[in-house]
């Protein structure tokens, strides 16, 4: 297995800087048959939501090394077309949310790459920085790979009272 069953988080690109929630990136770990390089779980609503990238999911797309001054292999501008995309997929009104933050980040020491996508509720943004409140609740996560593809947003259930 190229990754082994660790992610080790070496470089983190914020390309927008605003307070990033909800995002708990884990070792990578037995799921099923597959090992994961990552899983993450986040969640919105009261909706525990987890997702799971693995080795092959990495693998089938490019890798990109910064150092060599090649451009990233997907631009910003299409992460975001095909996050809001994705986006619609899982939430009923996703015109009422806007990018947080976008992070790009290395797996190990490898050459392979993912972009976290973090959208927030317009609505509850706005309201919240009136009220001096910095830690925004209403959260969805994206990730995109470099291929353009995203691995699936998976519930796995409530979050509790």
């Amino acid at each position: 297995m190229l990754f082994g069953r660790r992610l080790v988080l070496v470089g983190v690109l914020s390309v927008v800087a605003l307070v990033s929630t909800g995002y708990a990136a884990a070792d990578g770990r037995k799921g099923g048959e597959e090992d994961y390089a990552m899983s993450t779980e986040f969640r919105h609503q009261g909706i525990a939501y987890r997702i799971r990238v693995t080795d092959a999911d990495l693998e089938a797309g490019p890798s990109w090394d910064p150092e060599d001054g090649s451009p990233v292999p997907l631009s910003v501008t299409n992460v975001c077309l095909i996050s809001k995309a994705e986006l619609r997929r899982y939430v009923e009104d996703p015109e009422t949310f806007r990018i947080g933050d976008i992070h790009l980040t290395r797996f190990a020491s490898t050459k392979y790459w993912i972009y976290k996508v973090n959208y927030r509720s317009k609505a509850e943004d706005v309201a919240r920085y009136f009220a001096g409140v910095r830690e925004v609740q209403t959260t969805f996560h994206i990730v995109v790979l470099l291929s353009g593809k995203c691995p699936p947003v998976e519930r796995v259930g409530s979050s509790g009272p």
